[in-house]
């Protein structure tokens, strides 16, 4: 059965992807854990002219979720009609029962987001004005409209969810990258190939630090990511640079893998990385490959500023060595 902290371990692998202020919200109930997600269509709306359209996904998770049981599910869009709800929910349903044994919210989200955006572009086509052109009407056609009732007659795509750790989910169905706004219907999205961004993480410690630096190592070639893994006397920070999906997926690895050992000398998972902040790389910041340094104060200082990032610097790692420096003197 699973415990009370590996469903709280699946939520907080959730906030790392869904990490916008209140997109997933966790609550104790009597009957279990209370999950409640916020789905964001903005781009939708935009596209056709039309008001901000949102979903909201509940689930709630039994005690012996997800060994035993599956959660319940209820969804909330305003932009649909009762019964295509009622169908997405139903499809979600039949995933969960499929999965069951296995941690299956990121899988579930992922189906919700597809199959709500993909209703979502259907109603706007008929009812917008401003119709898109025939190929992209052809396109949102060809989905079946019970798509929902049968999760097995979904559109398959090649690769896996672009996220995965390691609580449960081994091998799941595919689906769709959970933090990248859906084109309609297999248009590719070219903004996805351009959307690099720089993100600053802060490691409290380390006890195995050969094997922890290869793993951050080995991630960064695996992901394509570039960057620096900076030791600075007491302070460790990881500078990445790359996709903002594979720096999530480096995220989500890093919290939930065993990376580091305890007091005791066993493998644990990382539970002290926190995200300091994340910001578009801009061309004169971009760093062509990852290492590792060792580095004093004023070298590091000097880094951030050769690089223009002297405002991260200043805002994110100027505090910490400060609070280092503090806590060596008392």
């Amino acid at each position: 059965m699973a415990s009370n902290e590996d469903q709280a371990f699946e939520v907080d692998a959730l906030k790392l992807i869904y990490c916008k202020d209140g997109e997933v919200r966790d609550s104790e109930v009597a009957s279990g854990k209370r999950i409640l997600v916020e789905l964001d269509f903005t781009h939708l709306g935009e596209r056709f002219s039309a008001n901000n359209i949102h979903g909201k996904l509940e689930f709630l998770l039994p005690h012996d979720y997800p060994q035993q049981s599956p959660p319940s599910i209820s969804i909330t869009c305003k932009s649909l009609c009762p019964e295509v709800i009622e169908s997405v929910k139903n499809a979600l349903k039949l995933r969960a029962n499929d999965m069951l044994g296995e941690s299956m919210l990121l899988d579930l989200i992922c189906l919700a987001k597809e199959l709500l955006e993909h209703e979502i572009t259907n109603s706007l086509l008929l009812d917008s004005p401003k119709k898109s052109s025939a190929k992209e009407k052809a396109e949102c056609d060809s989905f079946s409209q019970d798509a929902g009732r049968d999760a097995h007659t979904l559109p398959k795509e090649d690769k896996p969810c672009e996220y995965s750790y390691d609580v449960g989910i081994q091998n799941s169905p595919p689906c769709v990258n959970a933090d990248t706004p859906q084109r309609s219907l297999g248009d590719v999205s070219e903004a996805n190939s351009t959307n690099m961004v720089t993100s600053l993480l802060h490691l409290d410690h380390m006890r195995s630090k050969t094997s922890y630096t290869k793993l951050i190592r080995r991630w960064a070639g695996e992901l394509s990511l570039t960057g620096r893994l900076f030791f600075c006397q007491r302070a460790i920070f990881i500078l990445l640079q790359g996709d903002v999906k594979n720096i999530k997926e480096y995220i989500v690895r890093n919290r939930t893998t065993s990376v580091d050992v305890d007091s005791r000398g066993k493998a644990c998972k990382e539970r002290m990385l926190s995200v300091l902040c994340e910001a578009s790389t801009a061309p004169n910041q971009t760093l062509r490959e990852f290492t590792v340094v060792e580095i004093s104060p004023q070298e590091l200082h000097l880094f951030f500023k050769q690089h223009f990032m002297e405002d991260m610097y200043e805002e994110h790692v100027k505090p910490l060595l400060q609070g280092f420096y503090k806590s060596v003197k008392h």
